[in-house]
């Protein structure tokens, strides 16, 4: 063979190095693979966008760091007050004391789904924390003590939004004395004082701070409203945080509109109101039903519609299924909603509501016609099963199916990877909308959710998640004689080889 007749090829997928050489004598060559870099979990909300005062709050935060010892706050408050705005703020400004990084769950406490389970908000927080997913153990109790081995020698902080009980923290409190813990919630958490929280209580503004969050809220050409009316438009809301921003939003949207009578509308509104047990509470029913009534027929169609969505945060995709109009109409009326400060924006086309908003919404919807609400429900369910089928397909074409879902089904929507990602980023959905299917009674739904999320969910499961699909799966297929009884059983069997796992999970494995 000449020299000409060297070939060297590299075919397939390599990452790291490749050695070129045309004669290789050395007995050992060692390669070192590149060190895989995992980025520092920046989790919070997006910060408020109007902020004013709060000023006292912040600055006893901050001595609370000069004393020794972690940092462990409760924030308590009125839904709506600002508890998770004000830890945004304040964790924000000291990133410098949390280089390891800040995580952050909401416990769903008032928003009418269910908390996610102790396995699942540990195990996200490992993996976000650089543990990879094959190492995270299948007790709950053993994730607490991994968790607190990982956290023990890190600069960490932790939002715990949205909590109902002193019980559902003690899991999720660091072990380390450079850490800080803050928690939101409606109730005082006084069991919390022995582990060392702190109490933080938010009140709502005095009439002269609701003016100056007024003020920010409204557009710089709009023409000027004068002190008073401000200062009396933020007395009318009682000085509620949220009812300013919302009577702000509906102030910048209607410019002509004379705020004299705007105070005038919500005074009526509150004198009329019959369900609301105090004055914060009138001021809230008062400015949400006077916004709900600004809507066009379409947007406050979409806002019930919200009531039927199966998880907390959503796209426009699923709420246009369900509601059986265009995307893109739907695209537009979650942009009005926002505008009217009706509905969060927490991503790219991603959206929230508030707690206090999500009641408003269910007590609304339940004015509708409960046949066709269950007729709208049903169809965001189907959209997530079909969805997730698209992705199971890309992500393992191979394996023979069983669900009907599966016939004349679109997988075009996704590339490998961005399957992945979309299982990843609707986990909490899918999961939700396989329980509701079940509540439903939808047995059909529900034994298909257990084939097509197999797939998607475990790269990255957590503990009791799989499983937990693949028992309602089963149950729903055995109750229907479908082939699918086996084909679950076998794979919860398959998910964990602990005991804990073969197993739906018990009460005590999810936040209470």
């Amino acid at each position: 063979m000449n020299e000409a007749e060297h070939i060297n090829t590299v075919s397939g997928s390599v990452h790291g190095q490749v050695l070129q050489a045309r004669t290789v004598t050395a007995e050992t060559i060692v390669l070192h693979a590149p060190e895989h870099r995992v980025p520092v979990p920046r989790q919070l909300p997006p910060p408020a966008h109007t902020w004013v005062d709060r000023a006292d709050e912040l600055e006893w935060l901050d001595r609370l760091l000069t004393t020794a010892g972690p940092t462990r706050v409760v924030v308590t408050g009125l839904g709506g007050v600002g508890k998770t705005g004000l830890a945004v703020r304040w964790l924000d400004g000291h990133h410098e004391r949390h280089p390891d990084g800040v995580l952050h769950v909401d416990l769903n406490g008032w928003s009418g789904h269910p908390p996610p389970a102790t396995a699942q908000v540990l195990a996200g927080w490992l993996r976000t924390l650089g543990v990879a997913a094959d190492d995270l153990p299948g007790e709950v109790a053993e994730l607490v003590a991994l968790y607190r081995t990982v956290t023990s020698d890190k600069a960490v902080a932790m939002l715990v939004d949205n909590t109902r009980s002193a019980e559902q923290v003690q899991a999720l409190v660091p072990a380390t004395a450079r850490g800080t813990i803050l928690v939101t919630s409606r109730n005082r958490l006084a069991e919390l004082a022995i582990a060392g929280f702190r109490h933080l209580d938010l009140d709502c503004f005095p009439a002269a701070t609701g003016a100056a969050l007024l003020t920010g809220l409204l557009d710089e050409d709009r023409q000027p409203i004068g002190e008073e009316l401000l200062h009396a438009l933020a007395t009318r809301c009682h000085g509620h945080p949220l009812v300013l921003t919302i009577a702000g939003a509906h102030l910048a949207a209607y410019p002509r509109r004379d705020p004299a009578r705007l105070i005038t509308r919500l005074t009526h509104l509150a004198e009329a109101s019959t369900g609301a047990l105090d004055p914060h509470e009138l001021s809230v029913e008062g400015v949400l039903q006077m916004s709900y009534e600004d809507l066009d027929a379409t947007t406050a169609r979409l806002y019930r519609g919200l009531a039927e969505h199966p998880g907390v945060e959503f796209t426009a995709e699923p709420l246009a299924a369900g509601l059986d109009v265009p995307v893109a109409e739907v695209g537009r009326g979650l942009g009005r909603l926002v505008e009217a400060n009706l509905v969060t924006e927490t991503g790219d086309e991603r959206y929230r509501l508030h707690d206090v908003l999500r009641e408003h919404v269910q007590t609304l919807a339940g004015q509708d016609d409960q046949a066709k609400r269950l007729a709208v429900r049903r169809r965001m369910i189907e959209w997530y099963l079909r969805r997730a089928a698209a992705a199971d397909k890309i992500i393992n074409p191979f394996p023979r199916r069983f669900s009907p879902v599966y016939t004349g089904l679109d997988t075009g929507v996704f590339a490998a990877k961005a399957a992945l990602e979309w299982a990843e980023t609707e986990r909490a959905n899918l999961l939700a909308a396989q329980q509701v299917a079940a509540d439903q009674g939808w047995t059909e739904l529900v034994y298909q959710f257990g084939e097509v999320l197999w797939n998607p969910l475990r790269p990255n499961y957590t503990a009791g998640e799989l499983v937990s699909s693949q028992f309602l799966g089963a149950n729903a297929a055995a109750d229907a004689g479908h082939i699918l009884e086996v084909v679950c059983r076998t794979r919860q069997a398959s998910a964990r080889p602990t005991s804990a796992t073969t197993r739906p999970p018990s009460p005590s494995a999810r936040l209470p």
